[in-house]
């Protein structure tokens, strides 16, 4: 990846949960290609869940017109499938220095041939988009608005909207203009205005994190509204979840940092794993393992994904949750 003049580089990563991080970004970049020239002729934005690497691929390696560069966009990159991914990672390796391509995305899998190309990737083409605390980002969000919000309502905020951080602006704004006076924002007022979170919005790390904390109540009350055909996938996220937590049991990995390269993964997607794997047993997970690998089988010879899962989830909090029961 050649610098050029003006220090732009061909290929940018805006990784981590903060989607309206990546916005910022992705139209900060939009802008400064703009400055070049006429950028309407030379921009083309694609989406993981639909487009084929093979296309934008092909917009990258078009030649710019009335500007000094493309600029090509790539949201949700993170849904490219195996072989999408290669297509693009190769490009990558020898990327079009007339093009400016944005690789925007919540998280690869540590796998992914975009992963390891990111890994490869000059330390200033990527941006951390990541959430370490997210209560405290809505509480600064909320300054944005010109309003303070209480920590126990920025929390509940969290519950109920998610953790979409575009989406919970949206709702920060509407609290502020409904909101009066110099106090923060209430709980009761985030309660009376802030609707449950969508099926739809549904984020499958919420789950996994209430999951590994052993919040039954929340676990189920996340998968009351996750739809049937996301049960069997975030079935296997749990089943990656457990042996991440069986991993953390190690006497060799004392630490968030050994951790994360033993699964290779970064460390704050490990930060509360040791935490989380300290009260459990290392005979609970092993069996708890093996008896997920059974109802995934379970599910996919024709039992009912979410019962099964809802069985599942019963047996495994009434072993590892005191006073829990069935």
């Amino acid at each position: 990846m050649a610098e050029k003049s003006n220090n732009l580089q061909p290929v940018y990563f805006f990784v981590g949960e903060d989607a309206l991080k990546r916005g910022v970004l992705e139209d900060r970049l939009k802008t400064r290609i703009a400055t070049m020239g006429d950028i309407d002729f030379n921009y083309s934005l694609f989406d993981g869940t639909k487009d084929a690497a093979a296309d934008i691929v092909a917009a990258c390696e078009t030649l710019p017109f009335l500007c000094d560069y493309r600029y090509v966009l790539l949201r949700q990159a993170e849904a490219l499938n195996a072989a999408n991914a290669k297509v693009l990672a190769a490009y990558i390796e020898k990327p079009n220095d007339t093009t400016v391509l944005a690789i925007s995305s919540s998280g690869f899998e540590a796998r992914s041939p975009l992963a390891k190309a990111m890994a490869q990737a000059p330390k200033q083409t990527v941006v951390d988009c990541s959430i370490t605390d997210i209560v405290n980002l809505v509480r600064g969000l909320a300054t944005g608005h010109d309003a303070t919000i209480a920590p126990a309502a920025a929390h509940l905020l969290v519950e109920l909207a998610g953790s979409d951080t575009v989406h919970l602006d949206d709702e920060l704004a509407k609290l502020a203009l409904a909101h009066s006076g110099t106090d923060p924002i209430s709980v009761e007022e985030v309660r009376q205005m802030v609707a449950p979170l969508a099926a739809k919005d549904f984020k499958p790390w919420e789950f996994l994190d209430a999951f590994s904390a052993r919040d039954a109540a929340k676990c189920f009350r996340i998968l009351s509204g996750v739809e049937e055909g996301e049960i069997i996938r975030l079935f296997s996220l749990v089943q990656g979840r457990l042996k991440e937590l069986l991993a953390a049991k190690s006497a060799s990995l004392k630490s968030a940092s050994s951790l994360a390269q033993a699964l290779g993964k970064k460390d704050w997607q490990v930060k509360n794993h040791l935490r989380w794997a300290a009260t459990l047993d290392e005979g609970q997970l092993e069996r708890h393992i093996i008896l997920a690998a059974e109802a995934e089988a379970s599910m996919k010879s024709g039992g009912e994904p979410k019962d099964v899962m809802v069985e599942w989830l019963c047996g495994y909090f009434a072993d590892v949750v005191p006073g829990h029961r069935r």
